[in-house]
C-alpha cells in the first residue's frame, strides 16, 4: 500500500483522478496509440480538436475514428482538463529540497481535515469514502507515509538542505518504505506500551516518554576492545577486506533519532539527576543537544528519596553549639 501511494505521484493514474472523462481518455489513447508521453497526447488531441461532425471533415488527417470518441469543441474541453491534471502532477521544479517535495506531495494526497480540494488528488477523502475496513487500513498506511515525510524533513533540517531531483526524491522514499513497518492493528488499542528502543522501531504513537538520558546510560559509554584495538581492526578491514567494524561504533545516535520521532502529539524526555550512590548524575549529550536546539526549560521533580538525601546532608553538616 505504501509503495503504491509513493509511486502514484510519479505517473498518471486515471482511476485516482477527479477527471470525469477517463473512458474518453482510454479511447483516445487506443485510437492514437499513445505510448510515449505528453507530446504524443498533444499531437493526438490536436487532430481531434481540428475535426468536426460534418461528413467531409470527419475522416481527414489520421486514422478513422471509433464510435463514441469526442471531437471538436468537446475534445478541446477535455484537453484543457487533461492539461490541468498534468499540471497538478508536475513537481514544482526539476530540482528542489526535500521540504519542498514533501509539501507538494502531501498537498496531492490531501488532508484528513479537509474534505475536497481543487489542488489535490484527494486521496485521503477517497479512502474515507470507501469500505470502512479498507479505509481504516489505508489511513494507517497514509499516516505511516506521512511519518516518513516528517522524518525526511527533520533529517534535512538537521543535516542541511541540499537540492535533488524529484526522481531521486521518489527513489529515497521507496527505499525507506521497503525497510519500514507501520502500526499494526493491535497497537491501536488505548494503553501504555513499554519497550526498549529497538523493539518499538517503526511504530508511531500518540505520546512517547523517553527515559534515562543520563551520561553513560544513553548513549552508553563505549570502550575499545582490549583484545583487538580499533587501529588493528581498521588495518584488517582496509588492507585485507575483512568485514570487521570498529569496536567503538554505535547505532545509538540513530536509535535516539528514531525514538524522538515516534510521537504524533506529545514527547516527554526525562533524565535522573542523582545516581544510586547519591552523587549528581550528569546529563546525556543528547539531553544537552535538545536544550541547545529547543527553547524549553526543563522541569525539576525531586523524589522522596532525594529529599531524604538532601536532609541527611544538611544534618551531617550541622554544627552543634
Amino acid at each position: 500500500m505504501l509503495q503504491s501511494i509513493a509511486r502514484m505521484t510519479g505517473r498518471v493514474k486515471f482511476t485516482k483522478t477527479h477527471l470525469e472523462d477517463t473512458d474518453q481518455l482510454v479511447k483516445i489513447a487506443r485510437w492514437g496509440s499513445v505510448i510515449q508521453g505528453y507530446e504524443q497526447w498533444e499531437e493526438v488531441f490536436s487532430l481531434l480538436v481540428k475535426r468536426n461532425k460534418t461528413e467531409g471533415n470527419l475522416y481527414e488527417e489520421g486514422p478513422n475514428l471509433p464510435s463514441g470518441i469526442i471531437i471538436g469543441d468537446d475534445a478541446a474541453r477535455l484537453w484543457e482538463k487533461f492539461q490541468a491534471f498534468i499540471r497538478l502532477l508536475t513537481p514544482p521544479s526539476e530540482k528542489g529540497s526535500v521540504n519542498e517535495f514533501v509539501s507538494w506531495t502531501e498537498d496531492l494526497l490531501g488532508d484528513e481535515q479537509v474534505q475536497v480540494s481543487q489542488s489535490s488528488l484527494n486521496v485521503i477523502q477517497k479512502i474515507k469514502d470507501g469500505p470502512l475496513d479498507l479505509a481504516q487500513r489505508d489511513l494507517i498506511a497514509i499516516r505511516a507515509l506521512k511519518n516518513i515525510f516528517r522524518e525526511m524533513v527533520w533529517a534535512e533540517a538537521a543535516m542541511g538542505s541540499k537540492m535533488e531531483t524529484f526522481s531521486r526524491f521518489l527513489e529515497n522514499i521507496e527505499a525507506i518504505i521497503k525497510r519500514t513497518s507501520y502500526q499494526p492493528e493491535e497497537f491501536k488499542l488505548n494503553g501504555v506500551y513499554c519497550a526498549d528502543i529497538t523493539e518499538s522501531r517503526g511504530i508511531p504513537f500518540q505520546a512517547v516518554a523517553l527515559i534515562g538520558l543520563a551520561e553513560g546510560e544513553f548513549p552508553q559509554t563505549l570502550r575499545e576492545d582490549p583484545f583487538l584495538r580499533d587501529g588493528d581492526r581498521k588495518l584488517l578491514h582496509e588492507e585485507y577486506g575483512l568485514p570487521i567494524k570498529q569496536s567503538t561504533d554505535s547505532a545509538e545516535a540513530e536509535y535516539f533519532y528514531e525514538s524522538v520521532t515516534r510521537a504524533n502529539s506529545a514527547l516527554l524526555i526525562t533524565r535522573p539527576r542523582i545516581a544510586d550512590n547519591g552523587t549528581p548524575w550528569q546529563p546525556s549529550p543528547y539531553w544537552e543537544e535538545i536544550l541547545r536546539c529547543v527553547n524549553v526549560e526543563p522541569l525539576i521533580h525531586t523524589s522522596q528519596r532525594c529529599q531524604i538525601i538532601e536532609k541527611t546532608d544538611k544534618a551531617s553538616s550541622f554544627t552543634m553549639a
